[in-house]
């Protein structure tokens, strides 16, 4: 998937992914919290997420009239603190280690 965000280029075919993570498992596939997404770092070194999911996902769109639709695909740019907490939170801390180690450090 490629998309221009903030005159930024985020193309998965050319970025490398750093993590796939999905909550199908945990939820039903038909769940409106499931969601299936991976987290990439461009040659740049930015992050982003791409990804789908249902209408309680991160992946919401509004509908409007205060409705939320699900997404087939969509790109999410993160910064590298975020993109940090989410390895973390899916709990592959040698890719943390290794990805961010001017952001983490020993206690």
């Amino acid at each position: 998937m490629r998309d221009i965000i903030g005159r930024l280029v985020y193309d998965t075919d050319t970025a490398g992914k750093v993590l796939d993570f999905t909550n199908i498992g945990e939820v039903s596939a038909s769940d409106f919290k499931a969601e299936t997404s991976a987290l990439y770092r461009t040659t740049a070194g930015r992050y982003f997420l791409c990804g789908r999911g249902g209408p309680m996902s991160r992946w919401r769109v509004s509908r409007g009239g205060g409705f939320q639709g699900a997404t087939i695909d969509a790109i999410l740019p993160l910064s590298a603190d975020d993109a940090l907490d989410l390895v973390i939170e899916h709990g592959d801390i040698e890719t943390a280690e290794s990805l961010f180690e001017q952001l983490v450090e020993e206690a």
